[in-house]
This record gives structure tokens, sequence and C-alpha cells, in this order.
């Protein structure tokens, strides 16, 4: 009897102790230095465990226009228009502006491919798409070349379909499991399937604009954009003209699944549902389909019986992370699905890739530009790239038995102010005129100087040689690395 009480008070002080909403704390205030990397920063829980709840998370990108590569808030993107997974796992987006292709690995490192051949010309208009095949090769439309481009592995890039086959600044792209690539062509009003080989045919649509549900060219598109396959080879359009989703079986059967052709935001079943300006969609592996409502700034879901949901965003358009309803989204161009079943956007005039799914920790406001917070650890890491006062983020966690918010104060400094002055063995850099001019001493001969930004960008090349300035007035505040006569040195321009 004693052993049975025992075990029983045992029992409920385990699940007592079980019971707790977490308590996370995180060992700040921190000043962190630009340029230097952070140790990363990792949540104390003295708590019970978090568990997932769903939010919507910036990953990569701060909402500057650029091309730097790098980590999180780092990156810059110049016109996000569009973007897809392969199968390892690898981001990839189309910067359409100015015509770069960037990876992002699993790991959250982003950088720009290097391509040969048949190079890209990009589009600030014309809103270009990309998807990758099983194998991992990319396939993109060029809307100014009218053609649809193919990248291998090793970054060489050739013409799959060209200007021959009648497109007219072709729009999106997508792949499915047998390697047809299907393309909308807004101008000309149609769908087209390319099999494997390179062969062009129209899938469905007549070349007018209009509404009419058929088969093949019997079928009236109105302006479709974005475009999706499923496992059954079943293809689904988004018109921006007048908004519906349309679905496209194998054999060319045209049927309406949601809208009524008038532009608004309300949910319902199929035609019941009203869009505006739906950019971009996917399909996951149940059949569900995901909608980038941009003209709405909402992301809209349907299930497999054709109800429409609204899933993340208040319907204003802006920048704010946090749970799916309170979010607001900036001009969606472009929407994926990673193997978990996260979606992903891409911001084409605010220059950031969201992720709406399940996280075990979301923080706010957006960390300092180069650092990462990852939602699934809660672990702060990165490299700050720019000063930044001191400031708090809030951290928030939960469970069944309740929400944690957790502070966290970063500042970032600059290591040192102005210009560092270098001396190693001959050779000396100083700086003069209020920090605007470097100069020299000790080379030996006239050298090439080269000045980067800390993600690697060329900022400066030149010649140089002792006692002759040269102008830095055109840098802005940072820490830059300068490679002269064999040596890497670090300054700072304030």
């Amino acid at each position: 009897m004693k052993n049975s009480i025992l075990i029983l008070f045992f029992v409920m002080i385990s699940c007592i102790v079980q019971a707790q909403k977490p308590d996370v704390s995180y060992g700040t205030p921190q000043e962190l230095k630009v340029g230097e990397a952070m140790t990363p920063l990792s949540p104390l829980n003295s708590g019970g465990l978090p568990t997932p709840f769903n939010a919507v998370s910036t990953m990569y990108g701060n909402g500057s226009g650029g091309t730097n590569d790098g980590y999180g808030s780092s990156i810059n993107f110049g016109n996000s228009s569009d973007l897809t997974f392969d199968p390892q796992g690898n981001m990839y987006v189309w910067d359409a502006y100015p015509g770069k292709i960037r990876k992002i690995s699993p790991e959250g490192v982003c950088t720009t491919l290097t391509l040969s051949g048949s190079i890209p010309h990009g589009s600030i208009t014309e809103r270009p798409g990309i998807a990758a095949d099983k194998f991992g090769s990319l396939f993109l439309t060029d809307p100014p070349s009218h053609m649809i481009l193919k990248i291998d592995k090793n970054g060489f890039v050739s013409i799959f379909a060209g200007a021959e086959a009648g497109f007219n600044y072709p729009n999106r792209v997508a792949v499915d499991t047998f390697g047809n690539v299907y393309v909308t062509d807004l101008n000309n009003q149609k769908v087209y399937k390319i099999t494997s080989t390179g062969t062009v045919t129209t899938l469905a649509g007549y070349g007018l604009g209009g509404y009419q549900d058929g088969t093949g060219t019997d079928v009236l598109f109105s302006d479709p954009l974005g475009i999706t396959v499923d496992k059954s080879g079943n293809v689904y359009v988004s018109e921006v003209g007048c908004p519906r989703i349309r679905k496209i079986t194998p054999a060319g059967v045209v049927t309406t699944v949601a809208g009524n052709g008038g532009s608004g935001r309300a949910d319902g079943l199929g035609v019941n549902a009203s869009f505006t300006y739906p950019s971009a969609l996917v399909v996951d592996d149940i059949g569900n389909l995901f909608i980038a409502d941009a003209g709405n700034n909402l992301i809209r879901k349907i299930d497999v019986l054709g109800n429409v949901t609204t899933i993340a965003g208040t319907g204003v358009r802006g920048y704010l992370d946090g749970e799916p309803p309170s979010a607001q989204f900036y001009t969606i161009g472009g929407i994926a699905i990673d193997a978990h079943g996260a979606l992903y956007t891409a911001e084409y005039w605010h220059f950031r890739i969201r992720r709406i799914g399940p996280v075990n920790y979301v923080i706010s406001p957006l960390l300092p530009i180069g650092l990462y917070f990852d939602c699934s650890t809660g672990v702060i890491s990165g490299t700050p790239t720019r000063d930044t006062p001191q400031k708090t983020y809030t951290v928030k966690s939960l469970n069944n038995d309740g929400v944690c918010l957790s502070n966290v104060i970063l500042s970032v400094n600059y290591p040192i102010a102005g210009l560092q002055n270098y001396e190693h063995e001959a050779i000396r850099m100083t700086t003069e005129s209020n920090g605007n001019e470097l100069r020299f001493s000790g080379l030996n001969t006239r050298v090439i100087l080269s000045i980067y930004s800390m993600s690697g960008v060329l900022k400066l090349k030149q010649e140089v040689t002792n006692d002759i300035p040269v102008n830095v007035s055109n840098l802005v505040a940072g820490v830059y690395l300068v490679k002269v006569g064999g040596l890497v040195l670090k300054f700072v321009k304030k």
C-alpha cells in the first residue's frame, strides 16, 4: 500500500513539474561589434518545452535593395520575382532585376550562382518565374528574350525552348515529375507544355483574353500568370485579369476551381470566393493550393473540396511578422513550399523572403542586419554589419500551459572610431581628409588595391603606390577588408 501511495505521489509531482509554460531567458544585454562574429546566443529554458505554433517569420533580406550575399538579414535582393526548392532543400530565388539567380542553402547561406552560356536578361516588369526538376536542374523564363532557359548543376545555361516557339514575354514556369515543363504566357493568353526533349505545344488557350472553360484551344484565359502542377500532372493557373484559379488536366480539360472573376477578398466555396491579382500559387502533396494574393497582400488556401480561406495577412500592405492573422505583406511575387510543408514568399518590392509555418520561437522586431534567428532552436548568431543602438527584442514561445515572452537586449557598435591606421612590418596604412582618403607607405612597387565589404562584394579596385591618396569618400559607413601587397587588412569607416 505504501509503495502504491509513493508511486502515485511521484507521478503527481512529475505531472506538476511537466505542466509548466516555457520559462526562457537570454544572457543579455550584450554589446556586439560591427564585422565581428558574435558567440551564438542560446535560450535558457527552466520551464516546460515549447510546442510549435504557426507564425510568419522573416528568413532572408532586410528590406533594402541590393546584391549582397551572406546570411539572414545581411542579404540584399534586387527584385525577387519567384522562388523554388530543389530536392536537396536548396532554395533558388530568381532575382530578376538585375538578372541573378541566388541560392540559399538549407543552412541559410546565400550565394549568387556563377553562370555561363545563355545568360538570362532578367526583367523588372514581366514577373519571370523559376522551377526545379527532380534532378536539380533549374528552368526559368526570360521574358525579354522570349525564351525558356535551363541551368544545369554546373551553372551552364542553355536555351530549352526558344523564341521560335512563339512565346510573347513568357511569365511563370512549373515542372512535373516526368520532366515536362509548363509555362504561362500572359500576353498570348495561353498555357504551354514543353516535353523533356524540348517539344512545345499549347496545353490550353485559344489566344484571346476572356473566360471560357473547355478543352485545349477552346479555352479562354484572362491574363494567366501563376502556375503549379500536382503529383498527378494536373496544372493549376492563377489569372490576374479576371481573378480566378483554373485547373487543367493532363488531357487539357480546363475547369474553374475558385474565384468569380471580380476583384475582392471574400472567402468561400469555389466561385463564391474572390481574389485580387493572385500572382503565384503552389500545391502541396495532399492537393491543397496556396495562393499569393498580391493585390490583397494575403495568403489564401484552397483545400481539396474547393473551400477558400485566408491563412495569413491582414490585407493591409506593410511589413509585420508574428501570428499569421496579424502579419502584413508587401506585394508578394512568388510562393514555394519546402519538404516539411512550410510556405515561403518572395516580396519583390520589399526585398525579403518570409516563411509561414510551424516554429518553436519567434522574435520581433527584426534583429540588426547580419544576425540570424533560428526559429526552431531560438539561437541568435551571425556577424552584424551595421551599428545599431541598444534595443529590446521580444522572443515568444508557448505550450498548452501558457505563453512566455522573453527579452533580448542587444546593441551593435563599431570596434573603433573612424579609419584604423594599420602598420605591418614596413607597410603602413593611414587615413587623411577626415577619413575620406587612405594613404600607404612601405610598398615596394605599384600594387593592386582591392576593398571589399564584409560580405565579399568588391567596392573599389585600383593601382596604388606610396604616398598617393586613395579616395574612399564614396564608401558608406561600415567595416571593409583591404587587400594590398599580399596582406588582408580591416578598416572601419564611420
